[in-house]
């Protein structure tokens, strides 16, 4: 006899810090939030409310599946659209074993969320191994990040994670988190939780969702076709996940190859929000999100509207907090075209390999601004790079942002692309 499962109110980014920490088979049934259709990643575009649905989430085995929470859209039974829960749980229970659907993760036990703000703190004494420092960055954040084991449930399972450590950066550890703990998506790291080693040393902890593309370049296939397939489904799902984020007003502003991850399975995500800002109707958050992020900009992947105008007497004439305002999804869709150059070249490699790297910072602005911003010069076509894929890159480069392709019809096209290469 199946009991009858609650369906409760809990946003969509709580469900994987609720349920990652279960044991397997746990799951939660919720009510469809605004942003479920595109959470699911069951249909990729919006549907009408014409068939009301539920979403069952379910922590799977990541050893077995693309994700370690499965997310599954379920209409409602009743002729009326009613929560007909029990129906629904016999529904997919008769399906687990169908071999001729994807096998469904075991339902072994409802988990109920309590009410009220998210404890997301994870215990330092659950990992498993000592730290592993793998990465150290050059800026003043003083991040390193490493993977390590996280045991839940008392040592009974075990989970491979991904840590950011943040050294002494309240304002910037808090920024990234308050903008991660509101993200759930199929193709954005998935995220777990913080944990603290001590006041000035904390972690954000996620999914090791794999390797950076940086680290795959370039990317070299037997065949041009297996190419064209490879960078086209690479940049759907970067495209996904861009939409995802301009749904929920975020610029990522940091959108390269070492900040999208891919996994064995080839599973893409966009991952590292430190840079990251809210845009949308509520300016005073606009603005704060902008004071609490990071600034230290890689120039070369800059739109031209995001480079100051020419400097006099050596002097940038736009002040900084101009800049920041033009930022844009479309000056993220500009970085954008920019990966695909990376996935290109040599993993040591930078994009404009031709235009010489300056030992001196303001020389090397000055040189963008130059190229980009006055001669408004596209990224030259890499020899390897196929034609279908850069005629994309040069909608992605127009000079003027309103000029450039969206996202939805980047999507579009590289899905076209990739079926393309399956006739």
């Amino acid at each position: 006899m199946i009991t009858i499962p609650r369906i409760q109110n809990i946003e969509s980014s709580r469900v994987v810090h609720e349920l990652i920490s279960k044991p397997l088979g746990t799951y939660l049934i919720r009510a469809s939030t605004k942003n479920d259709d595109i959470v699911s990643q069951i249909k990729t575009q919006l549907e009408t409310n014409s068939c009301p649905y539920v979403v069952l989430s379910v922590r799977a085995d990541e050893t077995l599946y693309p994700s370690p929470i499965m997310n599954y859209r379920l209409p409602l039974i009743g002729p009326n659209g009613e929560h007909d829960t029990i129906k629904i749980l016999e529904e997919y229970k008769q399906n687990e074993n169908n071999s001729e659907i994807d096998e469904l993760p075991t339902l072994k036990q409802e988990c109920i969320v309590t009410e009220g703000d998210t404890n997301w703190e994870i215990k330092r004494n659950l990992f498993q191994k000592s730290y592993i420092y793998i990465y150290s960055s050059d800026d003043d954040n003083n991040d390193i990040e490493g993977s390590t084991i996280c045991n839940f449930q008392d040592g009974s399972m075990a989970i491979d994670v991904y840590n950011k450590r943040m050294k002494n950066e309240e304002q910037s550890f808090q920024h990234e988190f308050s903008i991660l703990k509101n993200l759930s998506y199929f193709h954005i790291v998935s995220f777990y939780g913080i944990c603290y080693e001590s006041d000035q040393i904390k972690y954000l902890v996620f999914a090791n969702n794999g390797k950076s593309l940086k680290s795959l370049c370039p990317i070299v296939e037997d065949t041009k076709r297996l190419l064209v397939k490879k960078l086209s489904m690479i940049g759907y799902q970067i495209a996904c996940g861009m939409i995802y984020l301009e749904y929920k007003h975020i610029i990522h502003r940091d959108l390269h190859s070492r900040n999208i991850l891919s996994d064995k399975n080839d599973y893409v995500r966009i991952a590292d929000f430190g840079h990251a800002i809210i845009k949308d109707d509520d300016d005073e958050r606009f603005q704060q999100s902008i004071k609490n992020s990071k600034l230290n900009f890689q120039t070369r992947r800059l739109a031209p509207e995001c480079l100051s105008s020419p400097p006099q007497d050596g002097q940038l004439m736009d002040s900084i907090e101009t800049l920041l305002t033009r930022f844009s999804s479309k000056s993220d869709v500009w970085a954008y075209g920019l990966i695909f150059i990376e996935l290109m070249m040599k993993e040591n490699n930078d994009v404009y390999p031709y235009l010489p790297i300056k030992s001196n910072n303001d020389d090397e602005i000055i040189q963008i601004i130059q190229h980009v911003k006055l001669e408004r010069m596209m990224h030259k076509k890499p020899d390897n790079c196929p034609k279908s894929i850069y005629d994309i890159l040069e909608k992605c480069w127009s000079y003027n942002p309103e000029d450039r392709i969206s996202f939805w019809d980047i999507r579009n096209e590289m899905m076209r692309i990739f079926k393309s290469q399956n006739n």
